[in-house]
């Protein structure tokens, strides 16, 4: 029962931790937002973060920073996804088994 409630919590933050900033499900670059954005809409908004690191529009660099901005956010997207199945794995144990 415990444990139960633990993997809810769990999720919960999870969820909570995926919020944008306006309050709607799924912060950029979180598992949610890359499931609920359109792929156009996720270039515009990595063309956005590249531009703030100085890249201009329609550069041969811009378009490597979007590419490399996109991979490495879906990764740790991927990663966040994988640690949150595996901390909610559970083994039960058949204490009535002799031994």
């Amino acid at each position: 029962m415990v444990l139960g409630k633990r993997v809810s919590a769990l999720y919960a933050l999870l969820l909570l931790a995926s919020c944008d900033a306006n309050g709607g499900l799924g912060k950029e670059g979180s598992p949610v937002w890359f499931t609920r954005t359109s792929p156009a809409e996720q270039v515009a908004y990595f063309q956005k973060v590249c531009e703030s690191y100085g890249y201009k529009a329609g550069t041969r660099q811009m378009q490597d920073c979007t590419v490399t901005e996109m991979r490495t956010s879906k990764a740790q997207a991927s990663a966040i996804m994988a640690g949150a199945a595996s901390a909610s794995h559970v083994t039960v144990y058949n204490s009535n088994t002799n031994y």
